[in-house]
């Protein structure tokens, strides 16, 4: 596989990037990138799920030249857990790639916030977007076109249905503009979790198949009220 803005490199060597030895060396080194699960190879790399067609590479390097972390790597830093792995490799994004926040007005009434930037990491931010939005009990919608945004919706009442119609848009067009394109699924984050609304695009209008647990959790309360 040749490495590309979208993939990672399957050596595990990225030309000009010494290799991570130990964690004392890595830990400042390391990062997590968003990937699709699909065409990720299957050989060993450190990841977590994130959805279930997403996940969090640990990678180090700069741009799109990644070198992605193996298991035998891992293997070599002792006793670390996973979870400070995890930890490290997401302040590491958020302390060097913070990205640009901007208020939104979906249909120019409900509100919404995107995150921006240059880094490829920007899409990193959506795991720990309490940094950047209060989440409310409910959740918020979430959008990952591309690996240079990340848009969201705090639900709060029926303004969801208008949202969820506007960020399907939003998504697929800047999605298939890209560049560096991610998902062009809508995804609810509820208590830290991230769950993709399922959706497809038929003679130009995007289909949403919520899952059960949105429908009662967030679409029937609201719309009975």
């Amino acid at each position: 596989m040749s490495q590309s803005d979208d993939e990672v490199d399957e050596d595990g060597h990225a030309d000009g990037h010494a290799p991570l030895m130990g964690w004392a060396g890595a830990e400042s080194r390391v990062k997590l990138r968003l990937y699709r699960r699909e065409g990720l190879p299957q050989n060993g790399l450190v990841s977590w799920p994130v959805a279930d067609d997403l996940v969090a590479v640990l990678v180090h390097g700069r741009g799109g030249r990644l070198d992605p972390v193996r298991d035998e790597v891992r293997a070599g830093w002792g006793g670390v857990e996973d979870g400070e792995v995890f930890r490290s490799a997401l302040e590491n994004v958020a302390r060097g790639d913070a990205p640009m926040v901007e208020d939104l007005r979906f249909q120019d009434v409900v509100p919404g916030r995107a995150l921006y930037g240059d880094s490829t990491y920007t899409a990193t931010h959506a795991l720990h977007l309490a940094r950047f939005v209060d989440p409310p009990p409910l959740g918020l919608l979430l959008g990952l076109p591309h690996r240079h945004a990340v848009l969201m919706h705090r639900i709060a009442g029926v303004n969801v249905l208008v949202a969820m119609e506007t960020l399907l848009q939003m998504i697929h067009g800047m999605h298939q503009a890209g560049p560096a394109p991610l998902s062009d699924q809508l995804y609810w984050w509820h208590e830290g979790e991230i769950v993709r609304l399922p959706s497809s695009k038929r003679n130009g209008t995007v289909e949403l198949r919520p899952p059960p647990a949105f429908v009662e959790k967030v679409l029937a309360p609201l719309t009975r009220d």
